[in-house]
């Protein structure tokens, strides 16, 4: 309404990931491809990952393994342009989801220390995303590092960037470790908060 042709293609990414985080994918699909064209139109320098945010984020909460499948070669494409950004943590996160451990946990061992050495605003989604991969493959001594770097973050809500994608609440990462660290009333603790 003030003319802010960018601040309007922006907060319309807001509305769709919103939308996607009640469910409502229909409207959420719809609001993205909106977003995209009017994004690409006035020349919005994110929009691409923007939009692959939107997008990843509706295959995440549908879940089903073709959608992820496809979303993890998105994911690599992404993070081979833009690499530091962790986006690999994200496509670890899928590999463990999909039952692929293996590559998962050596995505695990490669990223950690990296991530745990950095900081920035995917930095939290980083972890948290290695926290799922740590929790499924069983990985205590990652977990237990993990647990550290997040433990600061209980309560919060896991916000990824400039708010285009939502993990979810920390506490709920913080749960997932705990039993992987065999710590179950901390972990019941953490999983009431979230």
């Amino acid at each position: 309404a003030s003319g802010d042709a960018e601040g309007s293609v922006v907060a319309l990414s807001r509305r769709a990931m919103l939308a996607v985080l009640r469910g409502r994918f229909d409207t959420a699909a719809a609001l993205a491809e909106e977003f995209t064209a009017r994004a690409r139109r006035i020349g919005l320098p994110d929009a691409e990952r923007l939009t692959a945010a939107l997008h990843g984020g509706m295959l995440t909460e549908r879940g089903s393994e073709p959608a992820w499948e496809a979303g993890l070669e998105q994911v690599y494409l992404v993070a081979s342009r833009f690499p530091g950004h962790f986006y690999e943590a994200t496509a670890a996160r899928i590999l463990a989801a999909l039952g692929r451990h293996a590559e998962a946990a050596a995505e695990l061992d490669r990223l950690l220390p990296p991530v745990l050495a950095a900081s920035g605003p995917r930095w939290l989604g980083a972890v948290t995303d290695l926290s799922a991969v740590a929790a499924e493959v069983s990985d205590g001594a990652a977990a237990a590092q993990l647990y550290e770097a997040l433990r600061p973050y209980a309560g919060r809500l896991v916000v990824w960037g400039g708010a285009n994608f939502v993990n979810g609440p920390a506490s709920y990462f913080l749960g997932l470790l705990a039993t992987e660290l065999g710590k179950a009333d901390l972990a019941v603790s953490h999983f009431g908060d979230a």
